[in-house]
């Protein structure tokens, strides 16, 4: 009878217990607990946005947003990988070349990425900003000049007297209004950027006098002092 008892008992393990033992771990897929292993979801990164982000970031104040450049001192980068294969243009980044300073904290995605953007279709430029009629030139004269004193003062120790900068430390500001616009450019005298404090003491008239000077020939004419 004792015998008979036991082959008939079956052995009972309460529910709860057992959907613990049979539940995954939050977050891991239905069958992870079967391999040991967490679930983790793919993900795709969008090369396209990261490309266009990194550009923004590390190429377009010299580059420009246009990737136009400016004759003679940042060369245009529209076409370039019909000009340089992608290991040339990689090398590039990450070593620098000429005025260009080295990027190599860039990781490998986002050298991949730039160098995509670079491929895509040239950009529209910005739309402009409505025209307002220029000023007299004796304004224009006396603005360049006031502008050429304020940059010496709070602008050449850094950016240099050529407005040429120093690679890898400080931009160059030869160009910066076509390449940048006034508006990103008083956004930083004002605010700062990067290595760069804010001057929120100047006033309009300096800042004004400034970008007027910025635009003119004699700070293209700094490059021969």
């Amino acid at each position: 009878m004792l015998s008979g008892l036991l082959l008939t008992t079956t052995l009972h393990v309460p529910a709860s217990s057992a959907a613990r033992q049979a539940r995954p771990l939050a977050g891991s897929s239905p069958h992870a607990f079967l391999r040991g292993t967490p679930f983790q979801a793919e993900t795709k990164p969008d090369a396209e946005g990261l490309g266009a982000t990194t550009y923004k970031n590390q190429c377009s104040i010299c580059h420009g947003a246009d990737r136009k450049g400016i004759d003679t001192v940042f060369p245009s980068l529209i076409g370039v990988s019909s000009r340089l294969t992608d290991v040339q243009i990689e090398g590039i980044i990450l070593n620098g070349r000429g005025r260009m300073p080295a990027q190599p904290t860039l990781d490998a995605a986002a050298v991949t990425a730039v160098i995509a953007y670079l491929k895509t279709a040239d950009l529209a430029a910005p739309p402009a900003a409505p025209a307002t009629p220029p000023p007299p030139p004796a304004a224009i004269s006396a603005g360049v000049a006031q502008g050429e004193l304020v940059y010496d003062k709070n602008c050449a120790l850094c950016h240099g007297e050529d407005l040429l900068g120093a690679p890898s430390n400080y931009p160059a500001l030869i160009g910066a209004r076509s390449r940048l616009g006034d508006a990103a450019i008083l956004a930083n005298i004002h605010n700062g950027k990067g290595r760069m404090p804010a001057f929120p003491g100047l006033a309009d008239k300096d800042t004004a006098a400034l970008l007027l000077f910025l635009g003119s020939a004699p700070a293209a004419r700094k490059l021969g002092k």
